[in-house]
């Protein structure tokens, strides 16, 4: 059972969140995950890929440190916000840790002001982008880059500024995809920019 091996302080939330025993798919990735290996999570909707992730970053995450450590590309606003709550639900045992939505549609004022203290970023890929190249929201201490639903990430609409985002980040970091498929374009990305993925 992988989650009472999580951070002692959170069981209490994870419990409360539902969280009982680990899913088939969240068994098998969340080990190699906290170890630090890239991953390519290819399983169904619903079957607790976001939780992969999330408790990947949290287990990651210094809160003491300042600057943004994990930075997760959504292709939708929902599924950003999805991921932020969840986030936020999970870690809300760990003192001091900051999460933030990014998305189109919220005032950019709003973002830039958040950018500046975020330890874990979820957004879209044309706001994440955006106060990358602004120079608003900093990469240099990220250790850790998920594309959620990337299946999605890569189609036509949004590969330039995903592979643009992947391209802005430092070189040492882990990288998760997760995806309902494993399309051409993900294998060419994960050739790319993962050191040999696990497929799981």
């Amino acid at each position: 059972n992988c989650i009472p091996t999580f951070r002692k302080n959170c069981i209490p939330t994870f419990r409360n969140a539902g969280f009982v025993q680990p899913s088939p798919v969240q068994l098998l990735a969340l080990p190699p995950g906290k170890l630090g290996f890239d991953l390519i999570v290819q399983s169904k909707s619903g079957t607790g890929k976001t939780a992969v992730y999330v408790v990947t970053a949290l287990e990651m995450i210094k809160s003491a440190a300042p600057g943004l450590q994990c930075l997760v590309v959504a292709p939708t606003r929902e599924i950003a916000v999805q991921g932020a709550t969840v986030a936020m639900q999970l870690g809300s045992a760990i003192p001091g840790l900051k999460v933030a939505a990014f998305i189109g549609g919220i005032s950019l004022a709003e973002d830039k002001v958040k950018a500046r203290s975020c330890q874990l970023g979820v957004g879209t890929p044309g706001r994440l982008k955006q106060l990358i190249t602004e120079g608003f929201l900093a990469t240099e201490t990220v250790r850790l880059v998920v594309l959620d639903e990337a299946d999605k990430l890569l189609e036509p609409a949004f590969l330039q500024d995903t592979t643009d985002i992947l391209n802005l980040m430092p070189r040492s970091k882990q990288v998760v995809a997760l995806s309902a498929t494993y399309p051409d374009q993900l294998a060419s990305i994960a050739e790319r920019f993962m050191r040999s993925p696990q497929h799981i």
